[in-house]
């Protein structure tokens, strides 16, 4: 990793999406599986996460976590099916499951050795890829289980708690009304907005205050802007492309 180029570049945070797979060994339902002095045993991609974390920390960054999909979730549980095709509840093993990691990723990454300084519950979970068949109000539940068993203990560390929109139809109305009913429980709302890339609606740069404060008003959190520009991928734009997006 080149620090040098970043702190060049004025960067002060990294965002980082924690492993897709549990933090601990469990067994099929989810469950703990303690190792033989009776303590829970960590997976490796969860021990090489802290490590990357704790190297950028380690060189004066700050670190924002995002808490694992649903589907990576559902999948570890046999129920992936569910997440592609709709079910009429999300499953107590799944929730219960949630509720386990993400205490034990507030303890372990905020209290003592700090690695996160804060956690985005999941991503843009409007987006089909991540939602699947779920229903918005099984999103807002699947994120607020997080967010409770986060809350105390990130709350005493100073570690902030929230979830992030795209700039879907979905995700800038319905979703973050639905998710007031967990008001309580969130300290930020975050917007992920690419003009121009994804649809022909909101392309002019003037929309930006108008959505924040939207948002803002229909939250009355804070409104973190995490992801903006125009995306990396695709092929190189030439100088009147290039141009006609910076008009």
């Amino acid at each position: 990793y080149n620090m040098s180029l970043l702190k060049g570049a004025n960067i002060g945070w990294v965002r980082f999406d924690l492993p897709g797979d549990p933090p601990y060994e469990v067994d099929s339902n989810g469950r703990p599986v303690p190792g033989p002095d009776g303590k829970l045993v960590e997976t490796q991609w969860y021990t090489r996460f802290k490590h990357r974390c704790s190297l950028y920390r380690d060189n004066g960054y700050k670190v924002l976590a995002v808490t694992p999909y649903p589907d990576d979730m559902m999948e570890d549980l046999g129920e992936l099916e569910m997440f592609r095709t709709g079910c009429d509840a999300l499953s107590d093993r799944l929730l219960d499951m949630m509720r386990g990691f993400s205490e034990y990723y507030a303890r372990d990454l905020t209290v003592g050795d700090k690695l996160v300084n804060c956690f985005q519950i999941s991503n843009e979970l409007t987006v089909q890829k991540w939602q699947g068949a779920l229903t918005l109000e099984q999103v807002c539940q699947y994120q607020d289980v997080q967010m409770k068993a986060m809350h105390d203990i990130c709350r005493a560390a100073g570690v902030p708690i929230g979830y992030n929109i795209a700039c879907t139809e979905e995700g800038m109305w319905k979703y973050p009304n639905l998710m007031q009913k967990y008001a309580d429980d969130f300290d930020y709302v975050a917007l992920d907005l690419y003009l121009g890339c994804f649809e022909d609606r909101f392309t002019d740069t003037r929309l930006f205050p108008t959505l924040l404060r939207t948002l803002w008003q229909i939250s009355g959190k804070p409104i973190m802007l995490n992801e903006f520009g125009y995306i990396s991928t695709g092929s190189p734009k030439d100088a009147r492309q290039r141009a006609s997006h910076l008009r």
